[in-house]
């Protein structure tokens, strides 16, 4: 056993092991994926003691397709100066459908700092990226518009067809926090927008304003934290946005006027074929709806298309029915088209029809936080749901009481990826987000 350099996995590219020189590795490895590593070296902490210092690292669900490893310390890229760093490339074949970081090497003493999470759904190749963080009075654009003090670039030698790709851009606490003094309706990373424009190969020091810059608004934020001492401490953020391909991004305040507002969009079994319904609550130039089904949640298809209804604010109403889904899992999606041919994805939702008919539904699927599952038959009242990681580790159980026939189960707390739902005899592949 042979703990590489920079306290990073082998084969990362780095080969000096003068920075991390461990002694008597140990792992402890269970069934289930999960372990610990332990070493020593001759790293000192600053807590005055002597002696070895003992090492640990928790290895967490190493057999799911949804693990994440821990979150590693957020920091600028060089302090008190404006720098760029550029990650090691990393193939990525979407296979596992686990986020792959990118982590650029700081200035302040050997350490690397989180960059960029993407989710390995496609495959893109060999992927670079590089952001760049610039130290001073927070930016401003020709047009006046404050933007973040951190910007991106990211490159891939593969460009999928119709992807739907999941980024998340990474940023300090107080680089959030120099930009949010700059405009007050700033009230947390929800409030901002990322700029896509081409790519110029690595992160540039400055946004300029191009006609091809398309705003994206973020799918969702959250938070980069850490330990200090006994407390969490909040060392930065992320905004996830979902992308087509890659070039340079740049953060600011978000006044995005979106073409359509799309209210609801679900999918269920209506005997053999698949039922989609949608709302919106006001479009801007909508010209029509492309409906796109995949079998593995990757690799999307047209299947349909249903008009849009241009420039209105009042609500509509769509369906639209597949009337032969695939035998198994069928992944759908709406591709909602403008007249200038601008498009954009909504949320993905799966529907499994391998399963014989009076089967549990599970809704929504994908789900954040409340699942419902509609049971075949009313509980025996010995009756219990039962959730499974991909590992096959039992995560959930919960008990249905007898004569129900439909049961919420709570699964925020859950990590996001793959699960398995069981009641009986009945098994179905839940998505969790």
């Amino acid at each position: 056993f042979w703990w590489g350099a920079f306290g990073t996995s082998l084969n990362t590219g780095r080969w000096d092991r003068a920075w991390t020189d461990p002694s008597a590795p140990y792992i402890q490895m269970d069934k289930d994926g999960t372990g610990v590593a332990v070493w020593y070296d001759s790293r000192k902490t600053a807590d005055g003691y002597t002696g070895y210092n003992i090492y640990m690292r928790h290895l967490d669900s190493l057999l799911s397709p949804a693990y994440q490893p821990p979150a590693h310390s957020l920091r600028p890229i060089r302090p008190g100066a404006s720098a760029s760093t550029v990650a090691e490339a990393q193939l990525m074949a979407g296979s596992s459908q686990a986020w792959t970081g990118f982590r650029g090497l700081s200035f302040d003493g050997f350490y690397y700092t989180p960059l960029v999470s993407i989710k390995d759904d496609y495959a893109l190749g060999t992927v670079t990226a590089s952001a760049y963080d610039y130290v001073g009075p927070v930016r401003t654009s020709a047009a006046g518009k404050p933007y973040l003090d951190r910007n991106y670039t990211v490159s891939v030698t593969n460009h999928p067809a119709n992807a739907a790709i999941s980024v998340r851009l990474i940023f300090t606490k107080a680089q959030f926090d120099a930009l949010k003094a700059q405009d007050a309706s700033i009230q947390d990373p929800g409030s901002l927008m990322v700029v896509k424009q081409p790519s110029t190969g690595t992160a540039p020091a400055t946004y300029t304003i191009s006609a091809n810059d398309q705003n994206i608004k973020p799918v969702g934020w959250g938070t980069i934290e850490n330990t200090a001492g006994n407390e969490t401490v909040i060392e930065g953020y992320y905004v996830e946005i979902v992308i087509s391909d890659f070039s340079n991004f740049f953060i600011m305040k978000g006044d995005i006027v979106l073409p359509v507002t799309l209210q609801s969009f679900t999918v269920k079994a209506v005997g053999a074929t698949a039922l989609l319904q949608w709302a919106t609550v006001s479009e801007l130039q909508n010209d029509h709806f492309d409906i796109q089904r995949s079998a593995d949640g990757r690799t999307f298809t047209t299947i349909g298309r249903v008009q849009g209804n241009g420039t209105t604010s009042i609500r509509q109403d769509y369906q639209f029915t597949d009337a032969a889904p695939f035998a198994g899992d069928n992944y759908y999606r709406l591709a909602q088209v403008d007249i200038d041919g601008h498009i954009d994805y909504s949320q993905t939702r799966m529907l499994s029809f391998n399963a014989q008919v009076g089967s549990m539904q599970l809704s929504p699927n994908p789900v954040r936080s409340t699942l419902q599952i509609t049971l075949p038959q009313a509980a025996s009242g010995h009756d219990v749901v039962e959730l499974y990681n991909l590992s096959g580790r039992k995560v959930l159980v919960q008990s249905v009481p007898a004569g129900t026939k439909q049961v919420n189960i709570e699964v925020s707390m859950l990590a996001p990826g793959m699960y398995i739902v069981r009641y009986g005899d009945g098994r179905m592949k839940l998505m969790k987000q």
